[in-house]
């Protein structure tokens, strides 16, 4: 198997993946770091991935976006909530050091509605983000 290589490091585990549409920044509680990550390197990541931890919040867009990573992003659960321990993100007891964000960019102009979802046909194109929690503070 090939290494998938990000600006940082090489990834040849199988390791579980925690991925959502957006991550709340108010749970980030310790550093870390934010990067643009393609979205083939995203689908390359969800392939070898044991498991897929999503906390997808938005009915409208996730067939979109299972079918642009590759695997099935529907939650374990309706409404999943990240939990912090020790200051890293944590869904269905699981805790992680990386989150991917997969978030779609509306068309220009376009905004949802007040109390409505972006719609599939709305997305104009779709970013793909890390988040990466060191193992040190500073």
């Amino acid at each position: 198997m090939k290494d998938l290589k990000t600006r940082k490091k090489v990834i040849r585990d199988h390791s579980p993946v925690l991925i959502g549409n957006s991550f709340p920044l108010g749970l980030v509680k310790r550093k870390i770091s934010l990067e643009p990550l393609a979205i083939e390197e995203l689908a390359k990541r969800l392939g070898i991935a044991s498991e897929i931890f999503s906390f997808w919040g938005h009915e409208d867009t996730l067939s979109a976006a299972s079918e642009i990573a590759g695997r099935d992003l529907t939650p374990r659960s309706a409404r999943p909530v990240l939990e912090i321990s020790d200051g890293y993100p944590e869904l269905h007891g699981e805790t992680f050091r990386e989150c991917f964000v997969l978030c779609p960019s509306n068309r220009s102009g376009t905004r949802p509605d007040i109390g409505k979802p972006t719609s599939a046909e709305d997305v104009r194109s779709w970013q793909s983000l890390l988040l990466t929690w060191p193992d040190d503070e500073s």
